[in-house]
């Protein structure tokens, strides 16, 4: 599944029955039930050479990764065969893994509270994103840092109560795709 959730995910999630699977994998895995997951687990990937024929249209790229290595991914001439081996990579190339970011919003409240009813704001959050050498790591997240599209709202009037995961990455090409799951 790692490998279909990386080339539909460097595709921009296109629209056919193996990347929108691949897409509610990623969106089970960072949903945390009970616990996240990192969306895409390189490692699970064989990475060993194979050629086949492709049934359904879609972009041809060729992705290649090293143990230790960062990934890449080129394009082919037209009708050339996918093809996924284990070459070295350029560092700068499928900076789409690098890319991807994970808002864990646990609890996030802002409400009026006390006696003088001040505007009082409270959260628990974590941001997964991968690592320049490739791992994924949790850290801290203030709620200014979570993007606009999230929907966090930060006023008072009506009181947020806010619990929810988002997810977002770029492909290869440069588009941005985002995905919210409340809970």
């Amino acid at each position: 599944m790692d490998c279909v959730i990386l080339l539909c995910m460097g595709g921009g999630f296109p629209a056919n029955p193996e990347c929108n699977a691949a897409k509610a994998e990623v969106v089970r895995r960072i949903t945390p039930n009970p616990h996240s997951e990192p969306p895409l687990q390189v490692w699970n990937c064989p990475m060993g050479a194979s050629f086949s024929p492709m049934t359904e249209p879609v972009p041809p790229a060729r992705v290649s990764q090293a143990v230790g290595q960062n990934w890449s991914v080129e394009n082919v001439p037209e009708g050339a065969p996918t093809m996924v081996s284990a070459e070295p990579a350029e560092p700068a190339t499928l900076a789409f893994i690098r890319s991807i970011r994970v808002y864990n919003v646990m609890h996030y409240s802002h409400a009026k509270q006390g006696r003088d009813e001040d505007c009082t704001e409270s959260w628990s959050m974590q941001l997964g994103s991968y690592r320049a050498d490739g791992h994924y790591s949790w850290s801290g997240l203030h709620p200014a840092a979570v993007p606009g599209w999230v929907g966090l709202s930060r006023s008072c009037n009506p009181a947020t109560n806010y619990r929810g995961v988002a997810f977002e990455w770029t492909d290869y090409s440069g588009r941005h795709g985002t995905e919210l799951v409340r809970y």
